[in-house]
Formats: C-alpha cells, structure tokens, sequence
C-alpha cells in the first residue's frame, strides 16, 4: 500500500500542490515577518491565521485531483472494475493528505530552525495550532476530491475556492457578538507575545477539522446515497461545533503562556530581567540598562517603585522607625514588589534590591 500511495504522490497534482501550499505560506510568514520575528506564539498565531488563504488552494486541489478520470477519460473504465469504491478512492486521497501535511510541518519546521536559531524561545504551545490545521487542510482536500468526483466539471476547483473566500468576507461583515464569527480563518491578533492558543480555541479548530475530514471520506468513498447524505452532515456538524465551542471575542481565544511570560535574569547586579520570550535581547539591553540605573542611584530620594507607560500616583512616603535603618543595611534576597503588567521597561526597587524588568 506504501508502494500505491508514493505512486499516487508522483503521478497526482500531489506535490504541485505541496509547492504551492508551501509557496502560500512563506509569501504569508514572510509578509509578516516583522510582527513574529524571533517569536515562536506570534509565529504560531500568523501561521493559523494563513489558512484563510491555504484553505481554498487545498479545496481547489483536491478537486483537480478529483476530475483526474474525467479528464483523462477513464471514469468508465474505472467504474467497469470489480474493485469497490473505497479502494479506488483511497490511493488519491491518501497522497493528497500526505502532501498537505508535509507542506504544513515543513513550514512549521523552517519556522522553528530560524527562531530557534536566532535566540527564540521554543515550545510545545506553539506547535499545537500548526498539528489541528493539518486537520482543517486534509479535510477541505477530501471536500474537493469527493466534489469533483461528483461533479467533474472544469470550472468547479476555482468555483469552490471562491466559495470560501465569500463565506469568509461574508463572516466578517456577520455581527461582532454573532457566534458565525468563528467560523473565521483570519483570527483576531493575540494581545501580547507570551499569549498562546487556549484549548477550547484549539478544540474548535479540531472539531471544524473532523467534520471536514469524515465528511470528505464519507462523500468520496460512501457507495451509497445514505453514506454520502452522513458526509454532508459530518461536514456541517464540524461547523456546528466550530461555532459553539470556539470562544466568542477578540481576545478569549488565547491564554498567557507561562513559560513565555517568565522572566530572565542577566548575572550581576543590579539585576536586569526581561520575560522569556524576549532573553535573545538581554546581552544587548544590560549594559545600557545598568548604566541607567547608576545614573538613577545619584537622583534624591523617594524615586517611584516603577515606571511604565500609564501615569501612576508617586507612593506616600514612609516615616522613618527603628526598623528602617535595618531595611538599608541587610536588604533581604527577594522581591515582593509587583511585576508591572503593561509594555514597559523601567528600574524597579522593592525590599532594598533593584530589578530592571521588560515586560513586551
């Protein structure tokens, strides 16, 4: 079966069509390269977000793999065979899901070596989103295929391609609290760096995925009328799903990532901090910002805890006891003084010990 398949793969539009998904998504990543540099969530998020233009080159080359008998004129001579349908239909669609997952990971690897490679925090989060696309991908492949072995007309690859582009304009202009608005590819932008996918995002997606998938399989190798009516309502049950599962609102399809949002601490004092996601610019930002600081140590006393972007009220002075003398001289080894939340980077003093922290 392995030999079928790689058979499949060289004589199909198989690979042509890997190319051009893998075309698609670098001309994407490459288009927005300046919104993930070096960060793997962002790169995750735009990778996600390219299916609104994957998805139509899949639907569209599944279909042109799915006329491949009527074009060629021998739909009446496969349909003379004995065989049944499922095995004439399972060499084509096994290679046309191989290609689509191969073109996907390869761009999900390449991704991964120029982050990695550049200093960017890597992790599982972030690779997640990439494996349930596979899905989506695979499944509107399997669409086109059984679409077209239905109806082999020339005009239908492009016809279903743009199909889907007008159901996603027409989802974008659906109400901003209409629950059809997940049924969208282009997602809403995540609000910061170490923000990944949460899991009923990720459910959603999946859902969507199977319904394609099963509703694909169904119509193309269902030999029956009732098999082919069940693809029909797998596809639209995945949709059902997608809507109702995935979380409604620009921000509720993401989480903080813990392992990207925890800081990273350069050697020496006083000690600079940026968060995870951004460690390839400590080395850079050290030296600068200890110079800062010293300039900040000669200013008078009751400098502010911290310093971001919004305007906070200075802290009420403290009157001097018996204790503060002790405070200054034997300051203890730990922070207690909140981290700040918002895009900054400022010196911060808590407890007698001064942190510099970059939250992007």
């Amino acid at each position: 079966m392995i030999r079928v398949i790689r058979t499949e793969v060289r004589r199909s539009n198989a690979l042509t069509l890997s190319v051009l998904l893998l075309l698609a998504s670098a001309l994407v990543l490459a288009a927005s390269m300046h919104q993930w540099d070096r960060q793997w969530l962002l790169f995750s998020y735009q990778q996600a977000g390219g299916l609104l233009l994957l998805v139509p080159l899949a639907l569209a080359g599944g279909a042109m793999l799915g006329r491949r008998e009527a074009r060629t004129r021998a739909d009446e001579l496969m349909s003379s065979t004995g065989r049944p349908r499922w095995q004439k239909v399972f060499p084509p669609a096994a290679a046309l899901a191989v290609a689509v997952t191969w073109a996907h990971l390869l761009t999900l690897a390449i991704g991964a070596t120029v982050i990695g490679a550049t200093g960017g925090l890597l992790n599982v989060a972030g690779a997640l989103p990439a494996l349930v696309d596979i899905t989506v991908l695979v499944g509107a492949g399997w669409l086109g295929f059984a679409a077209a072995r239905a109806w082999p007309t020339p005009a239908l690859p492009a016809a279903l391609a743009a199909l889907v582009l007008v159901g996603q304009v027409a989802v974008e202009f659906t109400a901003a609290d209409s629950r059809l608005r997940n049924l969208t590819l282009n997602l809403p932008p995540p609000g910061n760096a170490w923000e990944s996918f949460n899991t009923e995002a990720l459910l959603g997606r999946l859902a969507l995925g199977a319904g394609l998938l099963l509703g694909g399989l169904l119509l193309g190798a269902g030999a029956s009328r009732l098999l082919r009516a069940a693809g029909l309502a797998a596809a639209a049950a995945g949709m059902v799903l997608a809507v109702a599962v995935t979380p409604l609102g620009p921000g509720a399809r993401y989480q903080v990532d813990a392992a990207a949002q925890r800081l990273v601490c350069a050697d020496g004092t006083p000690e600079v901090c940026v968060t995870a996601g951004y460690a390839y610019e400590l080395p850079t930002v050290t030296p600068a910002v200890r110079r800062a600081l010293t300039l900040l140590a000669k200013l008078p006393a009751h400098r502010p805890a911290r310093s971001s972007g919004a305007p906070t009220p200075p802290p009420p002075s403290t009157p001097r006891s018996s204790a503060a003398p002790h405070r200054r001289r034997n300051p203890p080894r730990s922070c207690s003084a909140s981290t700040p939340t918002t895009a900054s980077a400022a010196p911060v003093t808590c407890s007698g010990r001064e942190r510099w922290t970059r939250r992007l």
